[in-house]
């Protein structure tokens, strides 16, 4: 597969040579980008080295709280989906660990857009791949009847589905 990495820190290099920079937010968004498309390309190296690069930016006093969250909910997305990859999982980070950082973060309110919405789902998720329901129907059932769902309504009623299917409810799940 192609090294996005390489070609992200070819682009940052040359911007930086003419004088042109990307701002640390930018770069840690395009980190993001990267460590999504080499995981599910399976470039396992690459994406393990965008994810330790970008945790090391989500750090920086120049990256908002909410963008910090953003990243690391992207990270933990992509330990998940690495984890059914024939390339092996990025096992040296937990998908919960990260989505606790993330959620600690964003606070209580749903004030900070859609990161606060796909943390909880992908906490739920995470807590349904490690088979304890009761924590992802917490999760669920904390962003029932919320407005800022709609966006992630699909996400939110196929984990729905699978936790009902987990906890034998298949009715409810088959009308999903």
């Amino acid at each position: 597969s192609v090294n996005l990495l390489v070609a992200y820190r070819r682009a940052i290099h040359q911007g930086r040579a003419l004088g042109i920079g990307l701002s640390p937010r930018v770069q840690l968004a395009a980190l993001g980008q990267a460590l999504t498309i080499m995981t599910a390309l399976g470039d396992r190296a690459g994406a393990a080295e965008a994810l330790h690069d970008g945790l090391r930016l989500a750090r920086s006093p120049s990256i908002r709280a909410s963008d910090h969250a953003t990243f690391l909910d992207t990270a933990a997305w992509a330990v998940l989906v690495s984890r059914s990859s024939p390339a092996g999982a990025l096992s040296s980070y937990q998908p919960g660990e990260l989505l606790d950082q993330a959620r600690l973060l964003l606070g209580d309110e749903p004030d900070v857009g859609g990161a606060w919405v796909t943390v909880r789902l992908n906490l739920a998720y995470d807590a349904l791949e490690r088979g304890e329901t009761a924590v992802a129907r917490r999760w669920l059932d904390a962003l029932e009847g919320r407005r800022s769902i709609r966006s992630n309504e699909l996400w939110h009623r196929l984990l729905s589905a699978r936790l009902e299917r987990l906890e034998g409810e298949l009715e409810p799940a088959r009308r999903r």
